[in-house]
């Protein structure tokens, strides 16, 4: 499952849902076009009072890397969908 591809982001974009993409309905990925990302830093532990989240029509996880902070970049609509890939040609 490809939720998002072509992914494009200027780098300005608070949240990658704001990034130009063209959704599942019409992608034409290969999985060895899957969005890869490796962030610096240390992992940080989420408060036990979290600040309200920022609502966006995504959620988003790393998966399949060496560290909680990289790997294979997936997306779900909602929290009962399926973890779909995020692709750039």
């Amino acid at each position: 499952l490809i939720y998002m591809d072509n992914l494009a982001c200027s780098g300005t974009e608070s949240t990658l849902d704001t990034c130009s993409y063209i959704d599942y309905t019409r992608e034409n990925c290969a999985h060895s076009e899957d969005v890869y990302l490796s962030c610096p830093g240390t992992v940080v532990s989420i408060p036990s009072t979290p600040s309200p989240p920022v609502s966006t029509p995504y959620l988003y996880r790393l998966v399949g890397g060496s560290s909680a902070n990289q790997g294979r970049l997936e997306a779900r609509q909602n929290a009962s969908a399926p973890w779909g890939t995020v692709c750039d040609d």
